[in-house]
């Protein structure tokens, strides 16, 4: 693609992972949907587990709420790697591991 005479380069990868995390969050949505279209929404009391166990067994509406949190925590990590890293496909420099360490470590409050 030209523009003003100038080539743009696009990171393939990058673009490819970008387009993954559109159809997750998409998949999110329609999870959403499914939760609310059962009235799970309170089939479990407690957060980030469900019923104390980090995988509960999935009858009923749980099966719903839960998979819809399962769903919820891969887009989160899928968004946040793809947070880190620049036009380039190249570490941002604004991001340190331990600051990342610590942004995965909230929900375990």
């Amino acid at each position: 693609m030209i523009i003003e005479n100038r080539q743009l380069h696009m990171n393939q990868g990058l673009n490819r992972f970008a387009i993954l995390v559109a159809c997750a969050t998409f998949f999110l949505i329609i999870a959403g949907a499914l939760v609310t279209s059962h009235d799970a929404g309170l089939a479990t009391s407690d957060w980030p587990l469900s019923n104390g166990q980090l995988f509960p067994k999935m009858v009923g509406n749980l099966f719903w709420e839960h998979g819809h949190r399962m769903v919820a925590t891969t887009v989160g990590l899928l968004t946040r790697c793809r947070a880190e890293r620049d036009d380039d496909g190249k570490r941002t420099t604004d991001v340190s591991k331990n600051q990342f360490s610590r942004q995965m470590l909230v929900p375990c409050r």
